[in-house]
């Protein structure tokens, strides 16, 4: 760490002046191998480096199969750490099954074939609000293809179609949720709630219209009429709808 420190501190002016975003990438996997160190496997290691420089360029790739490898990381949490989210400057998306603690393979990046809740990983990265470059990382030999290992075409491009869709409609949701909190603040359904339960009691109480054959009644014109009335308030009651059987 102190030999990252020292490369970091060397490039960093020239990053800053330059605006080059630097992202480490995680150590694959994240345990040692051949006594190699391991210094980016969690969340702790990220935030230790964050604080190697205090740089916005001394960042991360922030790899969903690499820290994925060790069981202990909660990948959604770790990404809506405010000081691991700032820096996330490359995001590498990938999916990984289990077998055992110690045995996984690559699958394709749905949810439901491997570990990983994709939905939810996206959904972190779209609420901190990252604007870097996503790629979908590795990919499987399929439909016979003959390609660098790791690195299918097919399967990769089976990954963006599928982030894309995740990244639409997780902007899409949150969209609407904000039109639907803008269109009613807080507290106006419980308004309407208590109004409407007013309406039905002087309904029930001192009915005015009754109307025999509710499924007409509710697919016709009258009913707009009435709603309207009761909105603007020259209506303070309901119509009583009855069936004829």
């Amino acid at each position: 760490r102190e030999n990252f420190k020292y490369f970091l501190d060397g490039i960093m002016p020239v990053c800053e002046k330059y605006q080059i975003k630097m992202a480490v990438h995680p150590d694959d996997p994240a345990w040692d191998v051949f006594g190699l160190p391991r210094i980016v496997t969690c969340e702790e290691d990220l935030l230790k480096i964050a604080s190697l420089n205090d740089s916005i360029y001394n960042g991360f790739t922030f790899c969903t199969g690499s820290l994925g490898s060790n069981l202990n990381n909660d990948l959604p949490k770790i990404i809506r750490n405010p000081k691991i989210a700032e820096r996330i400057h490359f995001a590498h998306i990938r999916n990984i099954k289990y077998e055992n603690d110690d045995l996984f393979h690559e699958v394709s990046h749905l949810s439901s074939d491997g570990n990983f809740d994709m939905y939810e990983i996206i959904k972190a990265l779209i609420e901190m609000g990252f604007d870097g470059v996503i790629r979908p990382d590795h990919g499987r030999m399929i439909w016979d293809e003959q390609a660098r290992p790791g690195y299918g075409l097919y399967d990769r491009a089976l990954g963006v179609a599928y982030l894309n869709g995740l990244w639409e409609a997780i902007k899409k949701a949150d969209q609407a949720r904000r039109l639907q909190t803008d269109r009613f603040p807080a507290g106006t359904f419980s308004k309407e709630a208590t109004l409407w339960r007013e309406i039905q009691k002087r309904t029930l109480a001192e009915p005015e219209w009754i109307h025999f054959g509710a499924g007409n009644l509710f697919r016709a014109f009258p009913a707009r009429v009435l709603q309207e009335a009761i909105e603007q308030g020259t209506q303070t009651k309901g119509v009583l709808a009855v069936e004829g059987f």
